[in-house]
């Protein structure tokens, strides 16, 4: 784990999605995260070139449950033309429950992963009370009931019905960027390996082969 201090959002956004470009293969699963990391992807759709767009995959870390499109859903982040890429994965899907919708992303993201060719990229955000990706701080009992197992699952939670990624899927990835802003620097800070995932979720960043951590200076 790499963390790199920047003077500005923009400046940690090209510098994160320069880092990424150059571990964009031919094959490329790309996992994307809403909030402020979005601005790393919008970052790095402006530098990938056309051929390398054709080899990418784009799939979600996370997304809050609702109606396809509501106006709290993280796949409004895909604010280009997504056409130019292989294909795109979103969440949400009409008429489907919470764990329906959970249950078949899960399979999605098990299909990428199985064909054990591809390279798996995500771009990652940071909470200030330490979450990434979906996954909040919360008891041992209930991150037992919730992510063991599966890739992808689906929760109730004080704030959204969220639908996540789980640190399974997330040991699954090559590469990685974590993109915090000024505020996110104490969040940056904590981050231990000691510490258990449920208590904090950053945590598991410490157990991904490559991650790279853009911070701004507060």
């Amino acid at each position: 784990m790499i963390k790199h201090t920047l003077p500005s959002n923009q400046q940690a956004a090209e510098a994160a999605a320069t880092y990424l470009s150059q571990k964009v293969g031919h094959n490329t699963n790309l996992f994307f995260s809403g909030g402020s990391s979005a601005d790393v992807l919008a970052a790095l759709n402006s530098v990938l070139s056309d051929e390398q767009k054709k080899g990418v995959q784009l799939f979600m870390v996370d997304e809050r449950y609702g109606d396809k499109g509501h106006e709290s859903s993280n796949e409004h982040v895909l604010g280009f033309d997504v056409d130019a890429y292989a294909g795109v994965s979103l969440v949400l899907r009409e008429g489907l429950s919470l764990e329906q919708t959970a249950d078949e992303y899960a399979a999605i993201v098990e299909k990428a992963f199985d064909d054990g060719q591809s390279t798996n990229i995500a771009i990652l955000g940071i909470g200030s009370d330490d979450h990434i990706a979906g996954i909040k701080p919360m008891t041992s009992v209930q991150y037992k009931a919730i992510f063991s197992g599966s890739l992808a699952v689906g929760y109730d939670w004080d704030d959204f019905q969220r639908i996540t990624i789980t640190e399974r899927a997330l040991i699954h990835m090559q590469h990685a960027v974590v993109f915090a802003g000024a505020s996110k620097a104490e969040a940056v800070g904590r981050i231990d390996s000691s510490v258990a995932e449920h208590i904090q979720p950053s945590s598991i960043l410490t157990r991904m082969p490559d991650v790279q951590i853009y911070n701004v200076n507060s």
